[in-house]
């Protein structure tokens, strides 16, 4: 990020801090999902391609390849460098077949990652849940208005980031219906369900003011810039290029992902970052100003990523907690069955646990079930009818910040569990409930 940050800003360091620390970067860091690596690799080829372009470097282009090659294998987002790299040798009048070949290392790479798929499988990779892919209006609405509120709340400090964007070419004026169209969905959300209080309004409308202003801002200085060129007028072709990053992977985020979620923003926070610092140096003229607007979005952005970590570490922890007291709260069981899965399933496990499948109907008369608040799946009737409780522990936390809970409707991890990135609530982190089975 230092490198890009470097080549499109003038404030290289302060951009990168403040990618660090965004609540899906920061959140993401302490977790063992792909995405961050993936993202590393991704930034990583852009860096290497865009300097291997600008100076002319066969090394640093294939460097740019096989970083490419790496993040596609970890990640099938980034196929989207299949386009976007070559997009930038385009804007740079450098598309050529030098700079090309690199592409076809994570294509071939690609391929026969697919190829073994199918000999060993019978399918192709799956780009989709098991489910599959709703098309339908009302499922694609929902997956932008909740990439929309991903974006405004697990990014940049989203009251930061809309005024830096309204900062240029009277975009102040669209602020108006923007925070009526936001509030108003919120109040409308306040009025018909009973998990959306007052509090948990207010933030929506804040993240989805903050979202549109960024994405309407940066639509519309892409459109004058293609106009400019349609009167072969001299571009900013860097500009064209970022904006092209930031909305090519919204769109295909919103509109080909099953969900929204806030490590789906890690491959577009690099050109939104740098998107934001462009516009403070474009709007700007005093290089202290920019320093403290960057220096104060950098402060509350950490600020709310370290609050939204804790959060999400302490929910993490409560799995662990549970599973090693176990055996000191209950009885003694012929076995003991548990359905959850993350590190719940890794901790009891760990304890010689067993996990219990929903088409199972293995347990026993006497076995204890253990079943978890924010993940589960429904069980064999046969299970279910036999199923008798016997205890509910509710796990609590001091600090009223929420980034999974349906209670809350905060869903960081999927909009499954609510529509906002994180939201306050005194409502328990984890509940779990424990059954004993009986002959039936």
């Amino acid at each position: 990020m230092y490198l890009l940050a470097r080549r499109f800003t003038r404030n290289a360091l302060i951009a990168t801090l403040l990618l660090l620390a965004t609540p899906a970067f920061m959140a993401a860091s302490h977790t063992l999902m792909g995405d961050l690596p993936m993202t590393a690799f991704w930034m990583a080829a852009a860096a290497c391609f865009i300097y291997g372009v600008d100076r002319d470097d066969n090394r640093l282009l294939l460097l740019a390849g096989v970083a490419s090659l790496l993040a596609v294998l970890t990640g099938y987002q980034a196929l989207a460098l299949l386009l976007l790299l070559p997009a930038y040798a385009r804007l740079k009048g450098k598309l050529a077949w030098k700079t090309a070949l690199p592409m076809a290392l994570p294509l071939l790479g690609f391929g026969a990652y697919a190829f073994l798929s199918l000999a060993y499988y019978g399918s192709l990779p799956r780009f989709t849940h098991a489910q599959g892919l709703s098309l339908e209006g009302t499922s694609i609405l929902a997956r932008v208005e909740g990439n929309f509120l991903q974006l405004g709340g697990a990014s940049i400090f989203p009251l930061i980031m809309a005024g830096v964007f309204c900062l240029r070419r009277r975009r102040w004026l669209m602020l108006i219906p923007v925070i009526a169209g936001s509030f108003g969905l919120a109040l409308y959300y306040s009025l018909t369900s009973e998990i959306f209080p007052p509090a948990t309004a207010i933030l929506l409308g804040v993240f989805l003011t903050a979202a549109v202003v960024i994405v309407l801002s940066i639509s519309r200085e892409s459109a004058s810039q293609l106009a400019i060129a349609v009167s072969r007028r001299r571009v900013d072709t860097d500009y064209i290029f970022l904006a092209f990053w930031f909305l090519l992977m919204l769109s295909a985020v919103a509109l080909v992902l099953p969900h929204a979620t806030a490590k789906y923003l890690l491959p577009f926070l690099a050109p939104a970052v740098l998107l934001f610092f462009r516009e403070m140096e474009a709007a700007i003229r005093s290089a202290t100003v920019i320093t403290v607007v960057a220096l104060l979005a950098l402060a509350l952005t950490f600020v709310t990523g370290t609050a939204v970590s804790s959060s999400d570490y302490q929910l993490a922890q409560t799995y662990k907690d549970f599973a090693l007291g176990f055996q000191d709260h209950y009885e003694p069981a012929p076995d003991v069955w548990f359905v959850g899965e993350w590190g719940f399933r890794h901790y009891m496990e760990s304890k010689g646990y067993r996990y219990l499948a929903s088409d199972s109907t293995s347990p026993r008369e006497g076995d204890l079930v253990v079943q978890v608040g924010l993940m589960g799946w429904p069980l064999q009737q046969a299970v279910t009818d036999r199923l008798m409780l016997v205890d509910k522990y509710e796990a609590g936390s001091n600090s009223p910040l929420r980034v999974l809970n349906f209670e809350a409707n905060a869903g960081f991890y999927g909009t499954h569990w609510g529509k906002l990135p994180f939201t306050f609530s005194n409502h328990p982190l984890e509940t779990f409930r424990v059954y004993r089975v009986t002959a039936g």
